[in-house]
């Protein structure tokens, strides 16, 4: 119930925080067939990452996150409640590895019901733009799928920004082909395949991930956004506007909580997510208890719309 919930208000939001959304995969394209999926990712974005890609396929799909974030009854609810499975890794404390086994054991049951796994690839995120080398968490899993007998279909992903400070930004998601891996399993060894593995999904992830030294250069990855002239220039300074006394304090309070880490953008985008409904809905009350229409609290997600 929560996860649809949350489902719903992520097909309304996007199209708010992210100015151009461009997909070379619609929904209606995928085989809704019953297929075991690995989804091979890279990292950039936090938590933005694996929500934008689970918005925009028809089936559910489980991810892998850092356990550290998962810690506790509210981060327990949380990952029971939006399909994420923990992660941990040497730096948060040898003792928490051995969850790595039930995670990876959950993937397999996962698999075995044809359910899709999302894990990113590069086993960390950074806000750049560029591929990092992969370490063995995807290849150690398709070796085990492998031995429990599964065929998996693993697809690269790559996922990609204009920017990473805030809404507005342009928004790419490249979906690879699926990605052919059983001749490395012929005559080889774990360790030989894990290599081979990574080399050929690190190849195959490379066209799909934006590569630029800063965002200046990232921009010319992406098409040149319309220009804002006339209309749509006034539109764009209303919302700036009419928005500020929600949205700035809002940004300010996590460009402080956020600095000198990876998690601004994904921190405010959740919180947009699941604050601004609730601003719209106070709003429409204040209005319609000044006597006025309380329908035109409609307006703000309009302008909020056409001024991206």
């Amino acid at each position: 119930m929560l996860y649809s919930l949350v489902y719903f208000l992520l097909v309304l939001a996007s199209p708010l925080y992210f100015r151009r959304f461009t997909i070379n995969k619609k929904r209606s394209e995928w085989n809704r067939k019953l297929v075991a999926r690995l989804f091979a990712v890279n990292h950039s974005n936090s938590f933005v990452d694996p929500i934008i890609i689970a918005s925009n396929l028809p089936f559910p799909t489980w991810f892998l996150a850092r356990g550290d974030a998962l810690a506790g009854p509210i981060g327990r609810f949380v990952a029971k409640s939006f399909y994420i499975m923990p992660v941990w890794r040497q730096r948060e404390g040898a003792g928490n590895l051995k969850g790595n086994y039930d995670t990876f054991a959950r993937c397999l049951e996962i698999w075995k019901t044809k359910g899709s796994v999302m894990i990113f690839a590069e086993g960390l995120c950074e806000n750049d733009w560029r591929l990092k080398p992969l370490p063995k968490g995807t290849a150690r899993l398709v070796w085990q799928a492998w031995e429990q007998g599964l065929e998996l279909e693993i697809i690269p992903t790559g996922v990609n920004y204009e920017h990473f400070h805030g809404p507005g930004k342009q928004v790419e998601i490249r979906y690879g082909a699926p990605m052919a891996y059983t001749d490395l399993l012929e005559n080889t060894t774990e360790a030989r395949f894990y290599k081979q593995f990574n080399e050929r999904l690190f190849a195959q992830l490379q066209p799909l991930v934006v590569e630029a030294a800063d965002e200046k250069s990232a921009l010319q990855a992406f098409s040149e956004p319309q220009p804002r002239a006339g209309l749509a220039s006034a539109f764009r300074l209303m919302a700036k506007a009419i928005h500020a006394p929600f949205y700035l304090p809002l940004r300010g309070f996590f460009e402080r909580k956020t600095a000198a880490t990876v998690h601004f953008d994904a921190a405010l985008f959740g919180s947009l997510l699941l604050l601004y409904p609730l601003f719209v809905l106070l709003l429409a009350v204040v209005i319609g208890l000044l006597g006025g229409p309380w329908w035109l609290a409609a307006l703000w997600p309009l302008l909020a719309y056409l001024g991206r």
